[in-house]
Order: structure tokens, then sequence, then C-alpha cells
């Protein structure tokens, strides 16, 4: 049905005049589909009673097709989003139109979509500095004008970029460009290459080994073949061979200038074999003449070297032989262990075996220069450490010194030793359950304050009577036995009103009210007190 009734739309319209077609169509076709023009060619691109056909699109343009087929390039990735062709290529525009649409702006176009994200500096080029018709090998189809279409590119660097190399490291320049910088490759590795720099090598600037060439294209840098089986391929033999070609024979690559004799030259003949540290010395830093067969007096290590010590050692048995502590392998760490600390004057034990050697071996100046202190006249705490208590224990420390109180353990632990019994004040009672710091106070000098201290209640607490018994001793009432409570006080004995009668049962808080004396304190009321019955008890 639907079949017949195009038919006869087709006939009716096919009959009408001119203007008739030109109201039906939307406007004229671009100039690249120019050729489609007219009502009888409508079914090529579009499907009865609808919008144009993708299909209808893609049978013509193949090369789109094969690549939404292969899941490749931008139109395959809106192919999936569910876009249509018309959506960027929308026709009956005229003949002017470019038949693309950019929305968003082309200058907003987001590359990823093609499947090559442009990063780096890539993302700060024009559209066509790369889409251009010098960089499409194989048009895409031949009714595609290479200097319009953006199809064609390749993904591969050298499709856009000559090869200033010349072939010489292959054609992966991803292997050591990023697409920040082609300058100074951040992804090349020399240890990849066939010579691998070392030492001094290392400093040197690329252009010094990698020259500048010539050829038809024009300059390029060389960086194979290159010759280094031996030095003389780089470096000018300044014995002009009279030691042979192999340099390392006497030179290493480290320095130059540090040449060592030839391998097979047996230092130990000489007397004085070479060990450790001194198998690195330049042969200058010894044979200072330049002559290598004038005799050295190499008997002990202070023959070359200066005493570092000063001499602190010369009174030992061996006189300060530097190799009882130190080997040619390095002068540190120092060959003294603990085992020979513990035969010297001074055993480390408790703390001081934690103690870093420099905290007690500063340096110091002896013979104006400066060096570690290990003679030491005075071997007490004192000697070392700051007295913190200013003098106050010196009359009671004797001949043990600090540790009459102190443990060399933790010199925070002074109960060990110490006894507050056998002091002007032994703590009993509530005074035994104190921390140190509650009666041991720094002074305004901040220096804990232990004697004299006054011993005496008021020395430490303050007066919650606000001075009703100005002159008594707290110990008349208050024992620190009982946690300070009047035990001792006896009401009929103390006072001048005896409690007897109901007076005896009253609560003394009845009698001794709370008052609130000029300082803002809360204290009791005590005395004095009237003593008449009408000072407590109102009128019936």
């Amino acid at each position: 049905m639907t079949q017949r009734i195009f038919i006869v739309f087709f006939i009716l319209i096919s009959g009408l005049a001119q203007p008739g077609v030109a109201q039906i169509s939307p406007g004229k076709l671009s100039t690249a589909h120019a050729n489609l023009e007219g009502m009888a060619n409508c079914t090529q691109c579009h499907q009865l009673g609808q919008k144009q056909s993708d299909e209808k699109c893609l049978a013509c343009h193949m090369e789109i097709k094969q690549l939404v087929d292969a899941g490749r390039g931008y139109h395959a990735t809106v192919h999936q989003q569910g876009k249509t062709c018309a959506t960027c290529h929308p026709e009956h525009h005229g003949r002017e139109f470019n038949l693309i649409y950019w929305q968003p702006p082309q200058t907003e176009f987001d590359h990823q979509l093609t499947g090559y994200p442009l990063k780096g500096a890539h993302q700060k080029l024009e559209c066509r500095q790369c889409h251009q018709a010098k960089n499409i090998a194989h048009n895409p189809s031949q009714r595609s004008d290479k200097t319009q279409t953006f199809l064609g590119l390749q993904t591969d660097c050298l499709s856009c970029h000559a090869d200033q190399h010349r072939g010489q490291l292959g054609t992966d320049c991803r292997r050591c460009h990023s697409n920040e910088t082609w300058q100074k490759p951040p992804l090349f590795d020399h240890r990849q290459a066939q010579f691998q720099l070392e030492g001094a090598h290392q400093q040197v600037d690329c252009a010094k080994c990698h020259r500048t060439q010539q050829d038809d294209l024009g300059e390029f840098t060389q960086y194979k073949p290159l010759q280094f089986e031996n030095c003389t391929a780089c470096h000018t033999d300044p014995h002009q061979g009279a030691f042979g070609q192999d340099c390392r024979h006497c030179h290493n690559n480290q320095n130059w200038q540090n040449v060592r004799l030839a391998e097979d030259f047996d230092h130990a003949k000489t007397g004085f074999p070479l060990k450790g540290k001194h198998q690195t010395v330049d042969c200058a830093k010894c044979h200072t003449s330049g002559r290598y067969t004038t005799p050295l007096k190499a008997d002990q290590c202070r023959d070359c070297h200066v005493d570092y010590h000063q001499g602190q050692f010369q009174d030992r048995p061996d006189q300060g032989m530097c190799e009882s502590c130190h080997a040619a392998t390095g002068f540190l760490p120092a060959q003294f262990a603990l085992t020979d600390h513990q035969q010297s004057r001074y055993p480390l034990s408790g703390a001081h075996l934690a103690v870093p050697c420099n905290e007690c071996h500063v340096k110091t100046t002896i013979r104006s220069r400066q060096t570690p202190k290990f003679d030491f006249s005075d071997l007490s705490c004192q000697g070392c450490h700051t007295d913190p208590h200013e003098g106050q224990f010196r009359a009671k420390m004797g001949s043990a010194g600090c540790e009459t109180c102190h443990s060399r353990n933790d010199w925070h632990d002074v109960r060990y030793a110490f006894d507050h019994n056998q002091t002007r004040f032994p703590l009993v009672g509530k005074h035994a359950e104190q921390a140190c710091e509650k009666c041991h106070q720094p002074d305004n000098r901040q220096v804990v304050r232990y004697t004299p201290l006054e011993t005496g209640c008021a020395g430490c607490h303050g007066d919650i009577h606000q001075g009703q018994f100005a002159g008594d001793s707290c110990e008349q009432c208050h024992t620190p036995m009982q946690n300070w409570s009047p035990v001792k006080f006896a009401h009929n004995r103390a006072s001048r009103f005896k409690l007897d009668g109901a007076h005896a049962e009253v609560p003394c808080e009845q009698c001794h009210p709370q008052e609130v004396a000029e300082n803002g304190d809360t204290f009791r009321r005590f005395k004095p007190l009237g003593m008449e019955c009408k000072d407590c008890h109102t009128a019936y």
C-alpha cells in the first residue's frame, strides 16, 4: 500500500513545474553533492518517510565505513555514541556550505575521540599544522581533497616529522623523545647503548663525541657507527705510543689525572705495599719530587700524615700508633671497639653504652687545631655534665659524687639510693604519696630547689583558716597520717566553749559557718565566736 502511494506521489510531483519542486526541497545541496540534485535522487540519501540514512551515506563514503567497521578513528567513536552523519554534516544549505558543522567549535574539538589524544606540544598546534596534504601518505578517497580532509594521517612520528637521525636509531622516536619537547630527549638512557658512560664520561657534553655531519638533506648528528674499542679512537695519545695503545693500563675513566702505574707493577717490592685507600691515592701525592725511584720514609703513618689527635695518645704503650685504632681501608670508622673502651680508665656502663662517641668526644682546640677530645683529666660526672643542682648536694655527695643519688642506667631514677627519711623532713602519711616535684619546685632561675627548704607546714601549704590560729602550729590539730583531718583536736580541752549535753551532738559546721575572705577564698569560722546562747539561738 505504501509503495503504491509513493508511486502515485512520485508521478504527481514529477509532473509539477520547477517552482513546485523547489518548494518541496529544503534547499540546494552543497557543491560536493550537487550531482544528487533533483527529486529523482532523494532516495539515494533518504529512506521513504524518514530522514537521511547513515547506511546510504556509508554506502557511498566507503573510506568512512571501513573506519567505522574497524572501530578506528573519530567516526567510529561518535557512531558508537549514536550520532548520525547529519549531526556534523547537514545538507541543503547551499552550494557554498562546506559540509562540516562544528559543534562545539573546531577550536574546542575533543581530539581524544579520534583515538589519538593530543599531549604535550601537540596540544599547542593548529589543526592544519598536522592535517595538511604533505602528511597524508595515502589519500583515503579519490573524491577527497588532501588540502581539506582531516582523514589519512598516521600516528607514527615519522609520518609528520622528518627523521633527523637519518635512520641511525630506528623509527620508534618515542623510545627517547616525549611529546613535551624534542630537545634533550628525557627517555633516552645511554646505558642501553653499546658504550656505557662511566666516570668522567658522564660529564662530557654529547656533542663532544657525537659530531655534526652533512649530507644532501643538511646537517645531522652522528650517533653510530662510532669507534670506541680503544681510548685513542676519541683521545689523542700524548705519549705517542710509548706506552702502547691500552690507556687503561695506567689511567681510569674517573679522572685522567689520577695516573696509576701498570697493573703488573708490584708496589710491595718497595717495602710499602699499597692497601685500602692508599691504592687510590695519586702517585704524586707521595712522590712529590716526581721521581718515583727516590726512597721515601714510610715506617709509620706520621711519616706522611699529621697527627690528627695532637699527641693525646703519646702516653700509651704504643705511643699512639695510628694502626691501633685506624686501618688503611679508611680513617673512619675507627677500629676502637667497645671491648677496647672497657679496658680504658673509663669503662662504659648503663646509659653511657648508648651514647654516640662524638657526644663525649667533642671537638676542642689543642695546639691551635680542632680535634676530638680523648684525653680527660677529670673522669667524674662533673667532668662532662653540668651540675643541675648548682651545688645543693656538694657537701653530701662524698666520693661517690652524683652516683650518691643517681644511677647510670637512668639519671631520672634517684630513689634507689636516696632515703628521704634520712633528711630533716622524713616522709610519713600523705607526704610519702606525693610526687617529688610537688614540693621541690624550680626557683626563679629554673633550678629545682632541694635544700635548704622550709620544713614547717606554712612553707608549702597556705593557711586555709585565714589566720584564725596565728601562732599555733598545724600539728596541734592535724597529722599527715590521717589525711590532714583534725583528729588531734579536742574541743573541751582546746577551746573556751565546752561541749556538753545536746551541744555534744551538734555537727561542727552548724556552729562554725563558712565565710568568704576578702581575697575571695572560702573558709570556716572557728574564732572568735560569741559564747552566749543568743549568739547562736534566736529568741523563742
